[in-house]
This record gives structure tokens, sequence and C-alpha cells, in this order.
């Protein structure tokens, strides 16, 4: 990391990051470019573990494109500011993300389904029970994302 000074080395301060973040990117190989999709998500952390789950319809490219390789990267950033200077090269920006490397699975039971979604739904409305409809469960996907590489960088 070029700027080594903004690296984000403690792991409970980038789990701090994602969870503040609202917004999750993959990136998806495709054979012409890389696919960068946008996803509403949910995490947990189990023994050292972190997995990141975010719903999808069943059928459509960035699908398709997962089933044919599900090694992604991701990004996640928040906390945007502009830090105003003097002059154009004092301008900033502040921020903090978390970017990563891992493998996409899918949900293969509705069992499975409901825990991602449950976890996604704690990230957007903690506190909250919430029913998922048999119906509903049966038109989407869920997928989750087992990290195997994660860092984060931060300018305050």
């Amino acid at each position: 990391m070029r700027r080594s000074e903004r690296e984000v080395k403690d792991h409970e301060r980038l789990l701090g990051i994602l969870e503040a973040c609202d917004c999750l990117r993959l990136a998806i190989a495709d054979e012409e470019a890389p696919y960068i999709v946008p996803v509403n998500f949910g995490w947990e952390e189990q023994e050292g573990r972190l997995r990141l789950f975010f719903h999808c319809a069943p059928e459509g490219r960035k699908i398709e494109l997962l089933h044919r390789n599900p090694r992604v990267g991701f990004e996640a950033d928040c906390r945007h500011e502009l830090a105003v200077g003097e002059t154009a090269c004092r301008y900033s920006y502040l921020y903090a993300s978390v970017i990563g490397v891992g493998t996409v699975q899918f949900a293969a039971t509705d069992a499975e389904k409901l825990y991602g979604l449950r976890l996604l739904m704690a990230h957007y409305a903690p506190g909250r029970a919430f029913d998922f409809p048999q119906a509903s469960l049966a038109r989407i996907c869920v997928g989750c994302l087992n990290v195997e590489k994660i860092s984060g960088k931060e300018h305050r």
C-alpha cells in the first residue's frame, strides 16, 4: 500500500468500517472486462472466517458469471467527507474503505437462504425480526462470499 499511514491493520477496525458501509461492490470476472455490481449485504465472522451475504435474482448476468467463475473481488467504502484546502492541491477526500477477494457459493436450501437474509437485514435494520414468505424465497438466490483476504484504508 503506497500510503501506509492510511492502512487499517487492526481487524476490529476493519470490521467496524465494514459495518458502517451500506453498499458492497462485487468485481466479477467476465471475458471482455470485469463486471462490477453493487449489492446490499450482511456479514458475520465465526472462528476467524469472514462471510458476506447478498441476495439477487436467480437469472441475469451477475448470476451467470458467478456460476462460471465464483472468484470475486469486493470493495465497500463509507465516511465520505470533502476536506477543503486553500488551493486545489490541498483539497482531499476523507473516507474509510475495505477491499478483498473471496469465493461465492449460493445457498442450496431455504434454511441457508433465511440465514443469509437475516444477516443482511440485521445489517440494515438491527434489532428487528422479519418473516420471509416461501414464495419470496423461491424467487431469489442468496450468495455467501467467503472472504480469503481483506484490507482496509482510512483517511481521517
